[in-house]
């Protein structure tokens, strides 16, 4: 059987999600990598792929898979079924999902906040766009008040997750040590297989905005 494909783009915080999970389990998957400043989403033959051009996607035999969160989930339950990565007791799974769901407010307000930036509809960060990512922020932390990793004493999938988007903020020059809990967690993150992977395609996202802002955070 051939190996799994995924599509992906380093600045993508979705798809460096994937990724970073894809290097802890050191799972055999083929990375193509998708120019979506040059179009190459809307190339017909990834249209074939995912009519909604978008990435990740991932490829494993016959089954097409997108968004990443579905992705991290699939990951698990078809290549390490029963890991505390994607725990199968109800009460434990269901903190995980809603860890992953709060996880993609994060990713909205974020994009909300940088996207017309780069698209130039706007020509500097909203204020209200930034408080927006930033009381969210502070939700995430209370996250973490009373556990080791996202979502509970053990790392799982939202963590993940986590970290690619909090990653970015931090290269768009958020103060995270303001945070106990949270610059904690990502501090421990660091000896993650895949971290300085997920690194640069925060770094090069952060070069993309900062052309065009003085200011983020």
């Amino acid at each position: 059987m051939a190996k799994p494909i995924l599509y992906f783009t380093s600045g993508s915080q979705p798809c460096r999600a994937v990724l970073l999970l894809i290097r802890h389990l050191n799972l055999d998957v083929e990375v193509k990598v998708i120019d979506l400043f040059h179009g190459e989403q809307h190339s017909a033959e990834f249209l074939k792929i995912n009519p909604a051009h978008e990435v990740p996607t991932l490829v494993d035999g016959d089954f097409v898979l997108t968004e990443s969160r579905a992705i991290l989930a699939y990951l698990i339950n078809s290549r390490k079924a029963g890991s505390d990565l994607y725990p199968t007791d109800p009460q434990a799974r269901a903190r995980v999902d809603q860890r992953l769901n709060y996880d993609h407010v994060l990713f909205n307000k974020n994009t909300s906040m940088y996207r017309p930036l780069i698209f130039g509809e706007i020509a500097a960060i909203v204020p209200q766009a930034r408080d927006a990512v930033i009381n969210t922020v502070k939700v995430i932390e209370t996250f973490l008040e009373n556990s080791k990793w996202i979502a509970g004493d053990n790392l799982t999938i939202a963590d993940f997750s986590a970290l690619a988007n909090i990653s970015t903020i931090v290269e768009f020059g958020y103060d995270l040590t303001q945070h106990m809990n949270l610059n904690r967690w990502y501090e421990q993150c660091k000896s993650l297989n895949g971290f300085e992977e997920n690194l640069e395609g925060a770094k090069l996202l952060a070069s993309i905005v900062k052309s065009k802002t003085d200011t983020i955070f």
